[in-house]
């Protein structure tokens, strides 16, 4: 059982603790899911085998007929070769002294081309028949298999559901609490207590949420969809021509001339792209603000972090110095810590409270983050770290490239085995992707200390579902479904809360696209023949668009009430549904 004392080492507990107990816990429950289902697992495991069996036996076979099929091509071409031969040969004959040689000559390919012809036909064309004729047979077979294989593994794949790989993490770690779906209420403690807040930008909607708590401190891993404009390079080009005049000898030489062109120019592109934070509240050092980004640690040797270290001490003497100079009374000015490779590895430099940034990080936390920092495995210092008074930011590199959403679709297979070892090994994969977003969090023995105060919530919300929810809801659908018809982009969708009725909230859904229009510029260059030129540079213009669709987003229940005409989404809990009419 894991207790509080053990986060006090984190990537140590993690290794000697965690790793094997969620391996575990992830067997057992893919174990207990399988006599859930009752399905036949030795059924399952001949039918693969012999699919198996089935597919290498197409394999060999289409390697056959490939090189049957490649040798029928050589002939053709070899017949090609000599009916131009003969041609030759022909035309040669008439031309020659040597008539008999030409005449041995014509008959040797007439000969060769009718042995090619009978091959053709009476060999090689039958074999490729024959190996067609099999490969259909066994591609048939194959199909049959893999639909039987798919049959007896039916009723474990329906069990696969949402929340399958929280419900395995909590298990493991249960000081680590995740929630089902992120609820109006959990937003609104994180809102009042810890000053976060929704998202508003047109250009950011939320993909995916999932939130939790620590030791009872909320937090919330967010997945956003961002567009920007970012400055893209239009290029275009013209050719030139000139010709200039010499005279040598008393004569007059004409000399033709050719340049090309170029002119490149900038114009703003939209540009899309995912982001995934763990934003946590807590209330220890509530005045303190930092950030730092992640070091080079991961790609340095011992030798070279203790060199950059010492490198790092000019800097922060220099810092120390500046703020005694401009020291303005405030308590805030830069104070070094005894521990110089902390200092220069966290690099929090810009924090605005000293006192609070020792209260917080302790010796002891000092030695864990650069535990987590200094070292390459599991994914070394691949995070940022941003606190922000009560509210903590983390952005891991690692958890940018995995998914989290605990979709069941990604445990689905046909092969008892092959979904045995990937559902363990993508629920290990999950474990370890968020605990290393927390290890930050969790090296610091006060947050961990710190437990919040009793909030009372209200009876009751505006909403069922939060802001959040409504978005990950809508981007679960395809989103040309909520775009204008004459986007040329990808969208960016907005949910705006309208009306609760009972269990279900109406929300409307903003689409944001751009629509690409085509603009001409010319830029004017010197050419080398002394003149200026106009090169016509083609680059798109893109005009914002918005479309508006309603949406219905509620808790799961009885849906019986919604036409089979609507497109519907389910996860974690939750359901959605589009209204057409718009």
């Amino acid at each position: 059982m894991i207790s509080a004392d053990d986060f006090l080492e984190p990537r140590k507990t993690y290794e000697h603790k965690l790793h094997d107990a969620h391996h575990q816990n992830a067997i057992n429950f893919f174990d207990d899911l399988v006599k859930q289902s009752g399905i036949n697992i030795e059924e399952n495991k001949q039918t693969i085998k012999k699919l198996k069996k089935t597919n290498e036996e197409k394999e060999r076979v289409t390697k056959q007929k490939n090189k049957q099929t490649s040798l029928k091509i050589l002939l053709i071409i070899l017949i090609v070769i000599f009916s131009i031969g003969i041609a030759i040969d022909v035309f040669e004959a008439l031309e020659s002294d040597s008539l008999l040689l030409n005449i041995l000559l014509g008959v040797c390919f007439i000969g060769l081309i009718i042995l090619f012809i009978y091959l053709l036909k009476a060999k090689i064309s039958k074999k490729i028949k024959k190996y067609s004729d099999i490969i259909e047979k066994l591609s048939k077979e194959s199909k049959d298999l893999l639909s039987l294989a798919y049959s007896q593994m039916k009723p474990l794949n329906r069990l696969y559901s949402w929340n399958i790989s929280t419900k395995i993490a909590n298990k493991t770690c249960p000081l680590i609490e995740l929630d089902q779906y992120f609820r109006p209420q959990k937003y609104e403690y994180l809102h009042e207590r810890y000053g976060f807040d929704e998202n508003d930008e047109d250009n950011i909607s939320t993909v995916f949420v999932q939130s939790g708590s620590i030791l009872g401190n909320p937090f919330l891993f967010q997945k956003r969809y961002i567009q920007e404009m970012q400055d893209k390079a239009y290029t275009g080009s013209i050719v030139i021509h000139w010709t200039t005049t010499h005279y040598s000898n008393g004569k007059q030489y004409t000399e033709h001339h050719s340049q090309t062109l170029t002119a490149t120019i900038y114009r703003p592109a939209p540009v899309y792209y995912l982001d995934t934070w763990l934003i946590y509240g807590n209330e220890a050092a509530p005045n303190l603000s930092f950030s730092r980004k992640p070091s080079k640690a991961n790609s340095m040797s011992e030798k070279e972090i203790e060199k950059y270290v010492k490198g790092q001490e000019k800097t922060l003497d220099k810092m120390v110095e500046k703020d005694i100079d401009d020291q303005d009374g405030n308590g805030s000015q830069f104070t070094r810590l005894a521990n110089t490779k902390f200092e220069a590895l966290f690099r929090a430099l810009n924090r605005n409270n000293e006192v609070e940034f020792r209260l917080l990080f302790t010796p002891l936390a000092q030695k864990n983050m650069l535990d987590l920092i200094v070292n390459k495995k599991p994914y070394g210092d691949d995070f940022t770290f941003i606190k922000k008074k009560k509210i903590n930011y983390i952005r891991s590199e690692h958890i940018q490239h995995f998914d989290i959403t605990g979709d069941p679709q990604k445990f689905v297979h046909y092969d008892y085995e092959y979904a045995k070892n990937n559902f363990v090994k993508i629920n290990d994969e999950y474990f370890k992707n968020i605990f290393f977003d927390f290890a930050p969090l969790i090296s610091i023995p006060l947050y961990q200390q710190h437990k919040p105060k009793e909030y009372i919530y209200k009876d009751s919300y505006p909403s069922n579902i939060t802001k959040f929810e409504h978005e990950v809801l809508a981007n679960s659908f395809n989103r040309k479904q909520f775009m204008h018809a004459d986007s040329d982009t990808d969208a960016i969708l907005k949910a705006n809360f309208a009306i609760k009725n009972g269990k279900s909230d109406l929300v409307t859904i903003d689409a944001y696209s751009f629509k690409k229009v085509q603009h001409v510029e010319y830029v004017s260059k010197f050419g080398g023949d002394g003149k200026m030129h106009s090169i016509p540079v083609y680059y798109y213009e893109y005009e914002p668009l918005k479309q508006t669709t309603s949406m219905m987003a509620e808790y799961e229940s009885d849906n019986s009430q919604i036409s089979a005409e609507n497109d519907i989404i389910k996860q974690r809990g939750l359901l959605a549904y589009l209204n057409k009419s718009r």
